[in-house]
């Protein structure tokens, strides 16, 4: 039997030149991973579209991030938590390049590991739960839910 499961997929820079100082590292994904490695958790937080619910989101789930300087799904992500409009329940996970970001309506995804795809996949090749179409590009910030294509 095959069951579907659900996973995120969301944007983000890996290049933390590419921002204006005072965001300089908040959506660079090599930053996360280095904060990974010390406390072995990281927060990762995303403005969700309203249409999307979340309550329904049970961790651990899988993740993918979307580089939007290469074009390509290129990292995967296990997701051990997910809060929503709230302060972070593990204040250590969160890395100083983002404890004055948090701000009401945020999705929080704390992180437990981020791992290089090889091959990076293309963002069409990821499929929305809710009815199957492919995830259209560029991503730029947003987030969908898929079914996990387990890769």
């Amino acid at each position: 039997m095959d069951i579907d499961r659900k996973a995120l997929v969301w944007a983000a820079n890996p290049d933390p030149k590419e921002y204006p100082e005072d965001h300089r590292y908040v959506g660079s994904i090599e930053s996360h991973i280095a904060h990974l490695r010390q406390p072995g958790k990281v927060y990762w937080g995303l403005f969700p579209p309203t249409s999307i619910r979340f309550n329904d989101l049970t961790p651990p789930l899988c993740g993918y991030i979307y580089s939007t300087e290469s074009g390509r799904v290129e990292h995967k992500v296990r997701i051990a938590g997910v809060e929503f409009d709230s302060k972070p329940k593990y204040p250590e996970h969160v890395p100083s390049f983002r404890a004055s970001k948090y701000v009401q309506n945020r999705l929080l995804l704390l992180i437990d590991q981020i791992d290089v795809m090889n091959p990076p996949r293309h963002l069409n090749e990821f499929r929305k739960f809710s009815n199957e179409e492919p995830i259209g590009g560029p991503m730029g910030g947003s987030l969908a839910i898929v079914k996990d294509p387990l890769y």
